[in-house]
């Protein structure tokens, strides 16, 4: 490559062969090779980079998504009422319908693993997979074709997943002394 211009602010108009910023604030060769310039803007762009990089990971402090103990509360309710409506279902001799609800059940209890994993609590989650286990054995029971399904098995598995429930819920759930509402023990609120 040939001789870059000096820019119109520098003050020396014969080849000096320096690079550098000139007044203006422009990166510029005056009268030199242009490898030497474009090396010091590759570093100062990677100087830049490595700092906004670093910003941005310091910036992230916690993992997404976050689940807060009022996402854990709702879920919760929406697992009760569905899977209450999964029993219901049963009693009626409903499997399609039992499958529907149980299907809404499931969805719920398993995104509340995230609680679990931030708090660190492998007991938790222990519990939870075995349950989603126990869920996914009441499904396929209900899969079959609606004439063969086994009723008492159906309703068996129900009260195995029940029974799950009530274990973790005596484990981590207390009830609130005023408003006779359960939420998660206080001792397990900060992540």
């Amino acid at each position: 490559m040939g001789i870059i211009p000096a820019c119109s602010g520098c003050p020396s108009p014969q080849k000096c062969g320096k690079g550098g910023i000139c007044g203006k604030g422009r990166i510029t060769m005056c009268h030199g090779s242009l490898g030497n310039a474009r090396r010091e803007a590759l570093a100062i762009l990677s100087a830049s980079l490595v700092g906004v990089g670093a910003s941005i990971g310091l910036a992230q402090t916690r993992q997404y998504p976050v689940f807060t103990p009022d996402h854990l509360n709702s879920a919760m309710k929406t697992v009760g009422l569905a899977f209450n409506l999964v029993g219901h279902s049963i009693e009626k001799h409903d499997p399609e319908l039992a499958k529907d609800y149980l299907a809404r059940a499931r969805d719920q209890l398993a995104t509340t693993i995230t609680f679990w994993r931030d708090r660190k609590v492998e007991e938790a989650i222990a519990l939870l997979r075995d349950n989603l286990k126990k869920m996914d054995a009441l499904d396929t029971a209900m899969s079959v074709d609606k004439d063969k399904v086994d009723m008492r098995a159906v309703a068996e598995l129900s009260r195995q997943v029940s029974a799950s429930c009530e274990a973790c819920h005596a484990r981590y759930r207390e009830q609130d002394p005023i408003s006779k509402e359960y939420r998660v023990k206080s001792e397990l609120l900060k992540p």
